[in-house]
């Protein structure tokens, strides 16, 4: 919000919310705060979300430096629309090899 010089009630309305459901998300001590909420939020502000299982790669014996985990997004078709479902797989720990 800085970086953009937004304030809440702009970000709000960006993200089509209220302020106070934004000064939910925006409380450290909300537990209730949802991945989709944060994902409306990242893309207010042009930014996206990406989640690292890093206990993964370092129980693998590598660093967030040198490996990265993989997910699979799985696209279901219902009809005649697709929709995107958010679900993470688990796939695996990738390292680069020269």
């Amino acid at each position: 919000m800085k970086a953009q010089k937004l304030n809440k009630t702009q970000l709000a309305r960006r993200m089509k919310t209220s302020r106070s459901a934004l000064e939910r998300l925006l409380d450290p001590d909300n537990p209730s705060v949802t991945l989709l909420t944060l994902e409306r939020a990242a893309r207010a502000l042009g930014k996206n979300i990406r989640i690292e299982l890093a206990h993964i790669i370092k129980k693998m014996g590598f660093t967030r430096k040198t490996a990265q985990t993989g997910a699979v997004t799985r696209i279901q078709r219902f009809g005649s629309t697709l929709s995107l479902i958010h679900m993470l797989f688990l796939d695996g720990v990738y390292t680069a090899t020269p």
